[in-house]
């Protein structure tokens, strides 16, 4: 597979392409102008994508940019191993070229009851999943077939259980469901007990939509049914931060970067925000910037890690490609606001309709994205691949029904 120069935007939308199909379950539907995949004959806009620091950055990093003399690949591999020598790029373009060519899943994991979270441990050694049985299982997965290690039966689950997240060592997680509070368990050990940890809603009928552990593993940041954003503090052993984030369902949460300074949160009001907590006052919440382009809820939102680049994935079929140093402005917060009030297609049980994807190719006013990528069926997730250390190239996105695939 050819990675260089002109080619470079092509190769990337082209293996995000295959990609998002390793991990997709499609839905047949009787419908003539329903469809379970990206259509063929998209041509993404990339002129704003070229423009930004973001397509010399992955270039340089991914070895794709032209170089005067390619790397010598038998001497570079051979030194992998034992030598400071090689350059990043060198190691990521080797990396480059052994991206699956082909749809396939190396395994999968049947369960009765629907899949609604699956969550790899930093390292990719541990696999941890939860459906609507209300059972959390843990598989190891240092080799080649995921293999059961743990199963909790987990408490206090209302309808099921909806998000989870690991800890940075890799000993604990925490998950959340229809209740008042998260629950941390142990990973390691025969113990199916938890630690209840209250977030104290002012609201009665409350869930957690997503959690996400801080780097250093102290505090956890949630995005909640009643439009807030809470911070949970385990060294202090109390919610430490409660704030309204969006007009609707907060359904995505991260940070950043490492410091855990800046977050982002994405809501069913399609609008992605960014909050820095250095300024931030609970009695007058304000983002220091708003993303717009979305015409659906956001449901998910995964940073590069580099507290500049973010994805969104939406249930308007889409996933965008933001960088925080261009917020949007009324117009386009307006317009996002208006389209998603618009609809009245739930992605939960109605089929996609090409229209409908058809209708995300074309941007809204005030759109400030870098890149919007057409998306098989949303059910669930986009993120960026980030595994052992290497820049995170590229996107993969994960759907989730009666089971997983790997």
């Amino acid at each position: 597979m050819s990675v260089n120069g002109a080619n470079f935007i092509d190769t990337v939308i082209s293996t995000i392409n295959r990609l998002s199909g390793i991990l997709q379950q499609s839905e047949s539907s009787n419908r003539e102008d329903s469809i379970t995949a990206a259509d063929p004959t998209y041509k993404p806009d990339t002129a704003t994508f070229k423009k930004n620091d973001i397509y010399y950055i992955i270039g340089q990093q991914s070895g794709a940019l032209k170089r005067k003399h390619r790397p010598n690949l038998i001497r570079t591999i051979d030194e992998l191993a034992t030598s400071t020598r090689v350059s990043l790029g060198d190691r990521c373009y080797l990396g480059c070229h052994v991206i699956p060519n082909e749809h396939q899943h190396e395994n999968s994991i049947r369960y009765r009851d629907k899949v609604f979270c699956g969550t790899f441990e930093k390292d990719g050694n541990m696999f941890i999943t939860t459906s609507q049985d209300c059972v959390v299982r843990i598989y190891d997965t240092t080799g080649n077939r995921p293999i059961w290690r743990k199963s909790i039966h987990a408490t206090d689950v209302g309808w099921s259980i909806l998000d989870t997240s690991v800890s940075p060592d890799g000993r604990l997680f925490v998950y959340s469901s229809w209740s008042e509070n998260l629950h941390l368990c142990q990973i390691d050990g025969q113990s199916e007990e938890s630690v209840t940890l209250e977030l104290n809603p002012l609201e009665n009928r409350f869930c957690v939509f997503s959690l996400k552990f801080s780097a250093n593993g102290e505090e956890i940041l949630c995005g909640a049914s009643d439009t807030s954003l809470y911070v949970y503090s385990l060294s202090a052993q109390k919610r430490t931060l409660l704030i309204p984030a969006h007009n609707d369902e907060v359904n995505a949460v991260c940070f950043a970067d490492r410091s855990s300074h800046i977050l982002f949160t994405g809501g069913d009001d399609g609008l992605v925000k960014v909050w820095d907590r250095r300024v931030l006052n609970e009695a007058n919440a304000r983002p220091v910037g708003v993303l717009a382009g979305h015409r659906n809820g956001v449901t998910f939102v995964d940073s590069k890690g580099d507290g500049r680049y973010l994805l969104s994935n939406s249930k308007d079929q889409s996933i965008k490609l933001w960088d925080v140093r261009r917020f949007a402005d009324h117009e386009g917060i307006e317009a996002t606001l208006a389209a998603v009030g618009d609809q009245r297609w739930d992605y939960r049980w109605q089929p996609v309709r090409k229209s409908q994807r058809i209708a995300t190719w074309t941007p809204l006013p005030g759109d400030v994205s870098v890149m919007t990528y057409s998306s098989a069926d949303t059910y669930s997730v986009s993120l960026f691949a980030n595994i052992y250390h290497r820049p995170a190239l590229y996107l993969y996105r994960l759907c989730f029904r009666k089971g997983l695939r790997l």
